[in-house]
């Protein structure tokens, strides 16, 4: 855009002003009326201003809101109060990086907010004509301006939630700085995960204020997904509302126990399925060119078929991860998904007998380096730099060719999924049926199910993990021989 960009700018004869003329197209005029209750043919409104540069920011942003409502009536859709606090949002944010320069933090505030409400009122966002406004300015005894009259007349509350949208009071408001500290807590992808949690709130209830448990309780209602999932939103919501209740300047967020206490919907959800013996069999032995061309799958199959490890564990193994304990070899687990949220998880799991040759062979090919992974060829880390990212795909598509589904999960459905993380499944529910203690399983693999996540649950973890002697466990990993008696 050039500086002598005069589009949709005009003057009238005889005057320096600078006024917007917008032509509407036809098939849109009856929602663009006068005074006098009829169509307009063209939008007209005066920028008040004979500078041409501020001339093209106010057509801009009034051109766009414009355009906003000829979209809605030509879709259908005329919900135009989110899209257009919006525009004023970014219009605003403009107007705070000009205003640091000039250090005024307050410029503009109040002109967008005048400007936004005008659009409000001139696209016809609240229904009010000019004789109930001008009453409304004048109540008994007094006077108020414009836009409290036409909030006064707005019974929905679309205006004050379009305000405190623009100003700042959106629900999401405050997420970047929420998120510097989740990230340190739970690591930057469940960090990330909350943002669609957040937003997916917002979507429902747009600002802070006004949130209260018993509007919560109707957004859960409105949910179509499965319990556990439900949970998940719940955590970053408590969360980020926790962050929000902190805040002086934001008293809107006055119910503290907003996302806390809520019963959860019984819902069908996705169970995983364990892998049978012979699955697994299929899956190891399977003599095809998908197995052939890639051995690391061989291999992180078999530390999984023989330790219960999660994939991203699984390929975080370093040199220096194989430890000795009490004269048996181990292998040390010092990251989990378990201990990026509570501090569990963190094991020495025996080496099998079965796996030993294997684990050889990888600390040869690694050789004298302790921080050289063992698991050295892993393909593409996603975002997260996850090293387990190309592997899980590679294993998607080696149980596709072998013939297992590749079902997603769908709250609709009560499906069962089958992927690598079912190995776990598969030598829990082993040693389950060998009569193996819960606590030892869960000190065992990792989990922490029979444990509350609070420090003195913490504290019991470190107690049991202590109290099962090493002897014991090679002695209970040990049992996993009878489940893959086919392998030599």
């Amino acid at each position: 855009m050039t500086n002598n960009d005069t589009k949709h700018l005009e003057k009238r004869k005889g005057r320096t002003i600078w006024t917007i003329r917008y032509v509407l197209p036809t098939d849109v005029r009856h929602a663009f009326l006068d005074n006098k209750g009829k169509p307009r043919k063209a939008f007209m409104r005066s920028t008040n201003t004979d500078d041409l540069a501020t001339a093209q920011k106010i057509r801009n942003i009034v051109v766009s809101s414009i355009e906003l409502k000829i979209e809605s009536i030509r879709t259908g859709d005329e919900n135009l109060m989110a899209p257009l606090a919006n525009l004023y949002k970014q219009r605003l944010k403009k107007y705070k990086e000009e205003a640091k320069e000039l250090d005024y933090p307050h410029a503009g505030i109040d002109e967008v907010a005048e400007e936004a409400l005008a659009r409000v009122y001139e696209l016809g966002l609240v229904k009010a004509t000019g004789k109930e406004i001008t009453k409304a300015m004048s109540p008994s005894g007094g006077f108020i301006s414009e836009e409290d009259a036409l909030e006064k007349l707005d019974k929905s509350g679309k205006v004050k939630q379009f305000y405190d949208e623009i100003l700042g009071n959106s629900f999401d408001a405050y997420l970047d700085e929420w998120l510097v500290d989740r990230r340190k807590k739970v690591g930057a992808q469940y960090a990330d995960a909350g943002i669609k949690h957040i937003k997916t709130f917002q979507k429902y209830h747009p600002t802070i204020a006004g949130v209260r448990w018993k509007v919560v309780k109707e957004w859960i209602d409105t949910l179509d997904i499965n319990s556990n999932t439900i949970l998940g939103y719940m955590s970053s919501l408590r969360s980020y509302w926790t962050h929000l209740t902190r805040l002086i300047e934001h008293k809107d967020a006055k119910d503290p126990t907003a996302f806390t206490d809520h019963v959860m919907p019984k819902t069908p959800h996705a169970k995983r399925k364990a892998w049978e013996a012979e699955d697994v069999r299929r899956l190891y032995q399977v003599e095809s060119v998908h197995t052939k061309n890639n051995p690391t799958i061989r291999d992180v199959i078999h530390i999984g078929m023989f330790t219960g490890c999660r994939i991203e564990e699984i390929t975080q193994f370093q040199v220096k991860n194989v430890v000795h304990k009490e004269n048996i070899r181990c292998l040390f687990i010092d990251i989990s998904k378990t201990d990026e949220h509570h501090g569990f998880g963190k094991r020495n799991t025996p080496i099998h007998s079965k796996l030993d040759p294997l684990i050889d062979r990888l600390l040869e090919e690694a050789g004298d380096d302790p921080d050289a992974y063992l698991i050295n060829k892993v393909g593409n880390k996603n975002k997260y730099d996850k090293r387990s990212a190309g592997l899980s795909q590679a294993f998607s598509r080696h149980k596709v060719k072998l013939g297992y589904s590749i079902k997603k999960i769908k709250a609709t459905f009560n499906q069962e999924l089958q992927d690598f993380h079912s190995l776990r499944t598969t030598v829990n529910t082993f040693l389950r049926r060998k009569d193996i203690d819960q606590v030892n399983r869960e000190v065992l693999c990792g989990w922490s199910k029979g444990f509350s996540n609070s420090s003195m649950a913490e504290n019991n973890y470190l107690d049991m993990e202590q109290m099962y002697k090493y002897n014991e466990r090679k002695r209970d990993i040990e049992l996993l021989s009878e489940l893959y008696d086919w392998l030599d």
